[in-house]
């Protein structure tokens, strides 16, 4: 169950980093209240992305063993 909760927010994490590239990258954004720039925004979502999906990875692996 872990593991699909996981991929289900890396998912949507993934759908929200296309979204900001086709609207506009270097845009400024919010994240937690904290106003930062768009690049910055988009690197702290593709390493949030990357940590949910690897680890939604290793649960349905451990899973299916």
């Amino acid at each position: 169950m872990k593991g699909k909760i996981f991929l289900f927010i890396g998912i949507i994490t993934v759908a929200d980093i296309i979204y900001k590239l086709v609207r506009c990258a270097s845009c400024r954004s919010d994240y937690l209240g904290f106003e930062m720039s768009g690049y910055t925004y988009l690197g702290l979502q593709t390493l949030i992305a990357l940590i949910l999906l690897n680890g939604a990875y290793r649960e349905m692996r451990k899973a299916k063993t």
